[in-house]
C-alpha cells in the first residue's frame, strides 16, 4: 500500500510506503517548491510504525536516505530514500547529514503562500 499523507511514522503499518514532498524540517514549511527544488522523502515500513522516542529505535540519516533499527531486536524496521534536490548548502540544512532545510531557508527557497495547510480527508474505504 502506498500512502501520501501527513501521519507520523508511528501511525503506519508493515508493508506501507509513504511518500512526502517537503523542503523544511517540519511539514509546515517549504511546500511551494518548483519540482527541481523539491525533496521527495519515501519511507518503506517493514514493521508497524515505531515511535521515535530514542529508547525504541535508532535512526541513521544521510543526504540520500537512512533507516530505523529496533533497539530491542536489532532489525531494520523502516528505510527511507531522499530524491530530488538533496545537495543543499550546509548552512541551510536543519541537520548536517540530512537534506531538510531550516524553516527560514525553506521559506526563502519555496515560499509559503498559495496553498492550504490543514487536515486531509481520506475516504473511509481507504482507511487502515
Amino acid at each position: 500500500m502506498i500512502t501520501i499523507d501527513t501521519e507520523g511514522q508511528g501511525e503506519h503499518q508493515q508493508g506501507m510506503l509513504q511518500i512526502v514532498c517537503h523542503r523544511g524540517s517540519t511539514f509546515q514549511h517549504g511546500w511551494n517548491c518548483e519540482i527541481q527544488d523539491s525533496l521527495f522523502h519515501l519511507i518503506a515500513y517493514y514493521e508497524d510504525g515505531l515511535p521515535n522516542d530514542g529508547s525504541v529505535r535508532t535512526d541513521v540519516n544521510t543526504l540520500s536516505g537512512g533507516n530505523a533499527t529496533s533497539n530491542a531486536t536489532g532489525k531494520i524496521v523502516s528505510e527511507w530514500f531522499n530524491r530530488g534536490y538533496t545537495n543543499v548548502p550546509v548552512a541551510d540544512r536543519y541537520h548536517p547529514d540530512m537534506p531538510y532545510l531550516t524553516s527560514s531557508a525553506g521559506q526563502a527557497l519555496c515560499g509559503s503562500s498559495g496553498y492550504n495547510h490543514g487536515s486531509i480527508s481520506i475516504s473511509t474505504d481507504a482507511e487502515y
